[in-house]
């Protein structure tokens, strides 16, 4: 009895030091936004637009084709890193910016892009841009 409750004190212990430990590493995450992102794959000469800003549309597009899509960050209180990520279904036509760090009263354009591959089954596709601003 005395063995089973040291062994799993020691465990417990274990556990607690490597949440410690991970907990101390990560990063300060100031905030996150998820944006929803969408893509019509059709076969058309004709390129459909939506210009909608609650996201990244990127309307209707042929194989081989692409648009891209403009956010602006500005107005941070201090000094924070910014990077994207992209998930779902498009997320590996999706061309995000390169991790930065913005300062406090400077303004970024940054470009989302997406480029439809070849052989793309038509159809609709969806996914989401995330935005994180951290602590550099």
């Amino acid at each position: 009895m005395k063995l089973s409750s040291a062994l799993f004190l020691a465990i417990a212990l274990a556990l607690l030091g490597t949440f410690a430990t991970l907990l101390l590493q990560a990063k300060d995450r100031y905030a996150e936004q998820q944006y929803p992102m969408d893509v019509n794959v059709e076969n058309t000469s004709l390129m459909g637009i939506n210009v909608d800003p609650d996201g990244f549309h990127f309307g209707t597009l042929n194989w081989g084709s692409g648009s891209a899509r403009e956010l602006s960050i500005n107005q941070v209180e201090k000094p924070t890193r910014v990077r994207f990520t992209t998930s779902g279904a498009m997320a590996a036509w999706v061309q995000v910016p390169e991790p930065f760090v913005i300062l406090p009263n400077e303004s970024k354009i940054l470009r989302v892009s997406i480029g439809i591959p070849p052989g793309t089954p038509y159809g609709n596709y969806s996914g989401t841009v995330t935005v994180i601003l951290e602590e550099p």
